[in-house]
């Protein structure tokens, strides 16, 4: 895809500040609390780190006329990262019902 120059840096060090300020407030939480169910945001973190790798290489494959894979490949990176979102929207999800789900009660009156 042809974009202005200065885009593919600012794309990849805008989502490289955002990940690393989620990891750092992930690795915090569950220092704090010390409950399992925050890990699966930590897998979430990383299956979307993982369609963002496949979005950003589809995102700055130049055009090679002389390629004739190139649709192809374009459509398998983008596929890929929608499978990793995919995983990452279930362990989004199974970390939310971890937390919320009930467990024994213990009354602090």
């Amino acid at each position: 895809m042809h974009l202005e120059a200065e885009v593919y840096g600012l794309v990849l060090a805008g989502f490289g500040v955002v990940a690393l300020c989620t990891l750092l407030a992930l690795v915090y939480l569950f220092w704090r609390s010390r409950h399992r169910a925050i890990l699966w945001f930590g897998g979430q973190l990383f299956c979307l780190t993982g369609a963002f790798w496949f979005f950003f290489r589809a995102l700055c494959s130049p055009y090679d006329p002389q390629f004739v894979m190139y649709s192809e490949e374009q459509s398998v990176n983008i596929a890929c990262a929608g499978l990793f979102w995919a995983l990452s929207m279930f362990c989004m999800l199974f970390g939310i019902y971890r937390l919320l789900r009930k467990g024994p009660v213990i009354h602090q009156f």
